[in-house]
């Protein structure tokens, strides 16, 4: 097809373009065609030689494919991350059930959601001496991490002693316990 240029004068500069809605993606060979009167008044008619042309979709528009499926990609991520399920079950020095799923305090991030239990944190936050943190893993799971302190897991008969550093899964009927400013606290997965 014939394409008529727009003129446009920047400075000394005269620049010819098109937009070019109507051709199909794709290469095509072309030549360019002056048809023109020079300051001096005389009539010229130019040729030019045969070239390829390769017509693109526009880079912003894969900009925008690329950013709609980052934002695809990290939605589905956010919404399939590991949440936390279930209750703790506080048996002393008070007797109260801390539910994990519905807690106003449990933080949220792509590793999955945890609830902190100690200063600072969403629960028992006037604990000096210990803190710890519980968190959701994958296939409705959760572990224990000692933030601060050590504190004691007991499952059936076997004990175990946690300390920074040595995160432990939790199974329903597991009892922690732990000594703060002289108070002896417990509490149970349920």
């Amino acid at each position: 097809p014939e394409i008529d240029l727009e003129k446009k004068v920047d400075g000394s500069e005269i620049i010819y373009s098109t937009h070019l809605s109507e051709i199909e993606l794709g290469t095509y060979n072309t030549h360019f065609h002056i048809d023109g009167i020079l300051k001096t008044g005389e009539r010229v008619s130019i040729d030019s030689e045969d070239f390829l042309i390769t017509v693109k979709r526009p880079a912003p528009e894969w900009g925008i494919f690329g950013f709609i499926g980052i934002f695809v990609i990290g939605t589905i991520t956010w919404f399939s991350r590991p949440k936390l399920r279930g209750s703790i079950s506080m048996v002393s020095p008070e007797r109260r059930l801390i539910s994990l799923k519905n807690h106003p305090k449990r933080k949220k991030s792509l590793r999955g959601d945890y609830l902190i239990f100690g200063p600072g944190g969403g629960e028992l936050s006037d604990l000096r001496n210990a803190a710890f943190k519980i968190c959701a893993m994958w296939r409705k799971r959760i572990k224990l991490e000692v933030i601060r302190g050590r504190m004691e897991l007991k499952r059936g008969k076997e004990r175990k002693l946690l300390t920074a550093g040595s995160p432990s899964e939790l199974s329903r009927g597991d009892e922690i316990s732990f000594r703060d400013d002289g108070v002896e606290f417990r509490l149970r997965k349920i």
